[in-house]
């Protein structure tokens, strides 16, 4: 497609309004949004209210907005995920939700001391579950994929009377595949098995139907798509008639039924409130509210509608090329069963993201041989994506990538 027809989807585009709206370097094409988004602009006013606050209130603010403020970016979480405000909240990273609601799952079913996850999974979900297995005498069961997607069927085979929690990630981060969650929970409950999803590369690009498929429990970051920035709290959720059952596992004083009572003894808060542990933090915590306001204001689906756009386009470019060598499509070629992201496999895969990112092209790569393109519905453009598909293209051609030297640096 020539730039002229990129540059008139463009014009087309009914999200094209809010890339002015975010921090973006002129000249830059930022595909990357599935690993940090994009810093709103208003981030610099609200950060620098909290720090105001700071400066002239002091402890005081804490009365101000201060304590409420996990269950307040909670609730508009939630409307963004369709549930209900007293079924999220915000507090640690997502590894350490993550880990909070397998273990209270795992505690939930005893005597089923099995956790079934899968190869797809991120690597930091994995970690958390060995170390949970390790710690709790449970096996942990990790079912195969052919690379790039898993459907229901293999899961439903991996299922057994002795699963007590079924832990996946809603779209894998490596092909972008997105899990039937609907089906997927189905499965599991007809079996009696608790799940946890991680939402992280599903949360501000497209519905998630927690609420139609009755899911127990999900975490998911916020400084991927809803641009919350580095580091930025998780979001938990936990359906409302499950919270009381379960017990967190990092009890700490922001979980207990009064805090300020500062009683010697745990007694969890009822609700939501009770899977929060410490001291929230509350500049990174203000630092999430532009981001997901201006989802909330673009709306979800007409993000997921250009999502699919994007992606699809970037397919069709990959179609295209005349000799696309040993560049292979790791990604489903089905727009609906796929995140925000695509991904190509290369034996250079690091080489030609350096080169990439060199010429501001900004895209990832995930060992051993595995470029990503992240999509942002709000902030990247169809030229953006000609750009990044046409340089990439004229490099595995002409080979000039291989003429970069750059050592691996600690963050691809």
């Amino acid at each position: 497609m020539s730039e002229a027809a990129a540059k008139a989807l463009d014009a087309a585009d009914s999200l094209a309004r809010y890339r002015s709206r975010f921090a973006l370097p002129e000249g830059t094409a930022y595909l990357k949004g599935n690993s940090l988004g994009a810093m709103p602009l208003p981030v610099d006013d609200t950060v620098r209210t909290i720090l105001d606050q700071w400066r002239t209130r002091q402890v005081r603010a804490w009365n101000e907005g201060w304590y409420d403020l996990s269950r307040r970016l909670g609730a508009k979480v939630a409307s963004l995920l369709g549930v209900e405000a007293d079924e999220v909240i915000i507090g640690e990273s997502t590894t350490i939700a993550w880990h909070k609601l397998c273990s209270a799952a795992l505690e939930a079913q005893p005597g089923r001391e099995e956790i079934v996850t899968d190869d797809l999974n991120f690597p930091s979900d994995l970690y958390a579950l060995q170390g949970l297995a390790r710690q709790r005498g449970a096996r942990l069961k990790v079912v195969p994929s052919n690379g790039i997607a898993l459907p229901p069927e293999g899961i439903a085979s991996a299922l057994t009377d002795e699963s007590g929690v079924l832990a996946l990630s809603h779209t894998a981060y490596r092909s972008a595949y997105v899990h039937d969650l609907e089906t997927v929970q189905t499965l599991a409950r007809r079996r009696g098995i608790l799940t946890v999803w991680d939402l992280s590369h599903s949360f501000g690009v497209m519905p998630i139907p927690l609420r139609e498929a009755h899911a127990d429990m999900a975490a998911g970051c916020l400084y991927k798509y809803a641009s919350g920035g580095p580091g930025a709290p998780a979001f938990l959720y936990v359906r409302r008639d499950l919270q009381d059952r379960l017990a967190n596992p990092l009890q700490g004083w922001f979980g207990h039924a009064a805090p300020f009572e500062f009683e010697e003894t745990y007694r969890p808060a009822e609700g939501i409130a009770r899977f929060l542990t410490g001291t929230p933090p509350i500049v990174s915590l203000a630092a999430i509210e532009p981001g997901v306001d201006l989802l909330a204001e673009a709306g979800i689906e007409a993000i997921r509608e250009k999502s699919m756009a994007l992606t699809r386009y970037a397919v069709d470019q990959y179609d295209a090329l005349p000799d696309a060598g040993e560049l292979a499509l790791a990604t489903p070629r089905d727009p609906e069963q796929r995140g925000a992201h695509i991904a190509f496999t290369h034996p250079e895969a690091f080489a030609l993201s350096r080169a990439l990112i060199a010429e501001d092209i900004v895209v990832d790569f995930r060992a051993p041989d595995l470029l990503r393109m992240g999509f942002a519905p709000l902030t990247t453009r169809f030229h953006d994506v000609l750009r990044a598909m046409d340089r990439l293209a004229s490099m595995l051609a002409s080979g000039e990538h291989r003429s970069i030297q750059v050592d691996r640096p600690a963050v691809t």
